[in-house]
């Protein structure tokens, strides 16, 4: 015990002895440099070197890019840009539903399964904002060309027949020319007019559109759907044969379609010509003189 007491001091001490720290030339032994100090300044030397590091480390880390690389760390553009994308991503999810349940209730409707009765009062849409295809969208987007189209356009074969619930005064062509021979009856599910005219006679777009669907039906042959400013809709079955394709941009007045006798359903060369307001089936004849 008196030993290791006695070492103690000794022990302590050396960190006050001084060392000499020489740099010399190899070749010459001519001393370059020399410093004495003790341990405890050559300690003190390196943790003040050591905390210098440190520091220009948490410095370059805190106030660079770098600090995105510690786990757990994200940038506040970063956070923003992952709730923007979830937000879209959840968006596209809804339209993608509702888009779905609009082409079944078009399909139901060129298939001629709508029955008064069992017409939901949203039929073709979910609100009073269509959900479309693509080119259907792009058209909506064109509504007020348009309707500047519209207020330039004076032609004779425009109707001046405007009732109470007008589309806002859009006024509309005559579809195909030729005699009423059944009247719009929901009460019997007969939701369209049909007008009996001549094989090949020329069946027009009653305003400008976009053609959403244009497709055979062994019900209702060929068939058209055309999309319209202010929630329209307007179907033309059993025709003959049709000039568009969907996604095409048609013109009031333009000639779509030829009148025939397609489809399962007809009894003689007709149009079947059916308007839809806000997913509500209306009667062509408060609209248009046949």
């Amino acid at each position: 015990m008196a030993k290791d007491t006695s070492d103690q001091p000794k022990e302590r001490s050396k960190l006050f002895d001084k060392i000499k720290l020489v740099v010399v030339n190899d070749s010459t032994f001519e001393e370059l440099y020399s410093q004495s100090l003790s341990r405890l300044n050559a300690y003190s030397i390196i943790v003040f070197f050591v905390a210098l590091i440190a520091l220009f480390t948490f410095v370059l880390t805190a106030t660079t890019p770098l600090r995105y690389l510690i786990p757990g760390i994200e940038s506040s553009e970063v956070q923003r840009e992952v709730v923007r994308l979830a937000l879209r991503t959840d968006s596209i999810y809804q339209v993608m539903e509702r888009d779905k349940r609009y082409i079944n209730q078009i399909g139901s409707v060129v298939r001629g399964e709508v029955s008064y009765d069992d017409l939901p009062k949203d039929s073709l849409i979910l609100d009073q904002t269509l959900v479309l295809s693509d080119a259907a969208l792009e058209a909506q987007k064109n509504v007020a060309m348009l309707a500047l189209e519209r207020e330039v356009r004076r032609e004779d074969q425009y109707n001046p027949l405007i009732s109470e619930d007008s589309f806002e005064n859009l006024m509309f062509f005559v579809p195909v020319e030729g005699v009423i021979s059944q009247n719009y009856d929901p009460r019997s599910g007969h939701l369209a007019t049909d007008i009996a005219a001549r094989t090949g006679a020329a069946v027009k777009a009653v305003a400008d559109a976009t053609v959403i669907h244009a497709e055979w039906s062994s019900d209702t042959g060929y068939n058209l759907i055309l999309i319209h400013p202010n929630n329209m809709l307007s179907v033309y079955k059993h025709n003959g044969e049709i000039f568009k394709k969907q996604g095409d941009a048609v013109r009031a007045g333009e000639v779509v379609a030829l009148v025939g006798d397609t489809g399962e359903l007809s009894t003689g060369a007709h149009l079947h010509f059916e308007l839809w307001r806000n997913g509500k089936p209306v009667d062509p004849q408060n609209y248009i003189d046949f």
